[in-house]
Parts: structure tokens; sequence; C-alpha cells
């Protein structure tokens, strides 16, 4: 007969929670677009943003500002 744990009750939440959380061993951030395309989508979002104001973001203009400081971006 398989015995089927119980879920933590409220008295020990915390105790779960911190458990859970000490398993995790590694953290992956793609900042790059290396594993995600997420260059084309934020293109295409930022183009129907200034849309809105009669103008224009693409790749001629995004070239200009890729690998710089958000100030100098702006």
């Amino acid at each position: 007969m398989a015995v089927t744990p119980l879920p933590p009750s409220r008295g020990d939440a915390a105790e779960h929670r911190a458990e859970h959380r000490a398993s995790v061993t590694h953290v992956l951030f793609d900042l790059d677009g290396l594993l995600l395309d997420t260059e084309r989508i934020y293109t295409e979002v930022t183009q129907h943003i200034v849309g809105r104001f009669g103008k224009t973001f693409d790749w001629g203009i995004k070239r200009h500002l890729i690998g710089r400081p958000a100030p100098d971006s702006a």
C-alpha cells in the first residue's frame, strides 16, 4: 500500500518554502537573446508604441542602440 504524503500544514509552510528554496542551485539569465529570440518582439512592440506618435523604430535605428548603456540609447 502506497503512502501519499500530506501537504504541509500552515504551521510548517515557511519550513516547506525554505526547503524548496534551498534546492535551487543554479539560475540562468538570458540577457543577450541566446536562448530566447526576444529582439524581434521587442522591436515590434517598440514600433507599435512609437507609431502612435508618427515615429519609426526599426533595425536601421536599433542597430545604433544595441550594446549601449540605457542613458546613451535614450
